[in-house]
């Protein structure tokens, strides 16, 4: 390529990246829809292939969303500081470890593989101060927010159906090969859709509890039971623990609305169990919540990081290793892997040390103890725990952190989430 041919590709570049940032902060909805679409096609399409190689280095769609989301962030700091509030210092003292983590990366290992590890954390942080920076208190973006959440989980149910309709139920040992190259699970939905499915169903009933419409207490329940069919396991467990959290702290008109609904998929598993329609999908369902092999085989890896961490010295505990230095270990005992461990928190500190994940804790313990304080939104409550536990065994996507800040931002004083429901209902009795 000449320099001409390489000087217009780099400004047409810009140019539309230009063009989207714009878009982002002009229109929300933009944001809202670039993640929607990632995770709609997160099954078939893994890892994007490059939009373009600059000078060596390959630039990715993601980089461009995520260089966008960090420069309206920028351009929205006044609502992105009072959005954040006490939790300004924890997130300013994680993001500068790994920045002086990324810096030392391309020092000691070079730009290229201190880059592909950023990715990793640049992805969800930039999505996050993006969300945080958006003011969700107008009662037009709350409700563009909530079409959109229920507009996506049925979008998901439509793939994991077509996914089912084409290989079946599957499961979690089993894996086809797609035109991209990869290995991809059998399961109708990957981990991150199936979460994002959960996500979309905590909503949908705090939609239901609020505006008193039926119709989503059933888009819930059908996408309860979808998020049951992909067998995704940690799904399973994330969704276990946010019921029992929001049933401990909520009033007794959630706890009610637990225990019938509990009560209401006890029966209904009864009569299928009674019929035996589906017992071949019962025995599937319970032989992938027997199989605790791939668990197994993390705890492993996540020991093995660990020790190889310690062994480099306190510098590395303190403060995490560089950018690019790698992820090798055993997993299993007789595997050895490169990529980047399932465990958020693990990451966290390999990378920022004790001093980034205490920070990083920090900020997720100040925000669900705000939820918690106030309780006026279950659903924002739900969502906290769903990703504090989900980044025990993955770690954290990028387009799961939008509605992620658009729950911190709720837990602030000034934020009246359900006010529009509030103004619809009382409109309707008048």
């Amino acid at each position: 390529m000449t320099v001409l041919g390489l000087g217009l590709l780099v400004l047409g570049a810009i140019s539309a990246l230009v063009c989207y940032a714009y878009s982002l902060h002009r229109w929300p909805l933009v944001g809202i829809m670039s993640a929607a679409v990632g995770v709609v096609v997160a099954w078939e399409v893994p890892q994007p292939p490059p939009l373009l190689n600059i000078a060596g280095n390959n630039i990715f769609l993601l980089d461009a969303i995520a260089l966008a989301c960090i420069v309206v962030a920028l351009i929205n700091y006044p609502q992105l500081n009072a959005n954040l509030g006490m939790a300004a210092l924890l997130i300013i003292g994680l993001l500068i470890l790994t920045v002086v983590s990324l810096l030392r990366g391309i020092q000691d290992y070079g730009m290229g593989a201190a880059i592909n590890e950023f990715r990793l954390f640049l992805y969800p942080f930039a999505c996050l101060l993006w969300s945080m920076s958006v003011d969700w208190r107008n009662a037009k973006m709350s409700k563009l927010l909530r079409l959109s959440v229920v507009w996506l989980g049925w979008l998901l149910v439509a793939v994991a159906f077509f996914h089912m309709a084409t290989y079946g139920l599957g499961s979690a040992g089993e894996f086809v090969s797609e035109a991209s190259g990869f290995e991809q699970t059998t399961r109708p939905l990957v981990s991150g859709q199936a979460l994002v499915l959960l996500i979309c169903c905590a909503v949908c009933l705090w939609l239901w509890r609020h505006e008193q419409r039926r119709g989503f207490l059933v888009t819930a329940c059908i996408f309860g039971a979808v998020v049951i069919l992909v067998q995704q396991r940690t799904v399973w467990f994330v969704a276990v623990a946010a019921i029992g959290v929001v049933f401990v702290v909520g009033n007794i008109r959630t706890k009610r609305a637990i225990m019938g609904g509990a009560g209401m998929a006890s029966i209904c598993l009864l009569l299928v169990l009674a019929s035996g329609v589906a017992g071949d999908v019962i025995g599937q369902l319970q032989s992938a919540a027997e199989d605790s092999g791939t668990y197994d085989a993390r705890v492993v890896s996540w020991t093995n990081l660990l020790s190889e961490s310690f062994e480099r010295g306190a510098d590395t505990v303190i403060f995490g290793a560089p950018m690019g230095i790698g992820f090798g270990r055993l997993e299993g005992f007789d595997r050895w892997v490169t990529f980047a461990p399932h465990n958020w928190y693990l990451t966290v500190y390999l990378r920022c040390g004790i001093i980034g994940l205490t920070a990083f804790v920090g900020f997720l313990v100040l925000t669900l103890g705000m939820a918690l304080k106030r309780r006026s939104n279950m659903a924002v409550v739900a969502i906290f725990v769903i990703m504090i536990v989900y980044g025990w065994s993955y770690s954290w996507l990028w387009y799961t952190c939008i509605l992620s800040g658009w729950a911190y931002c709720s837990t602030r004083e000034s934020y009246q989430p359900h006010a529009d429901f509030t103004n619809m209902n009382s409109t309707a009795m008048r």
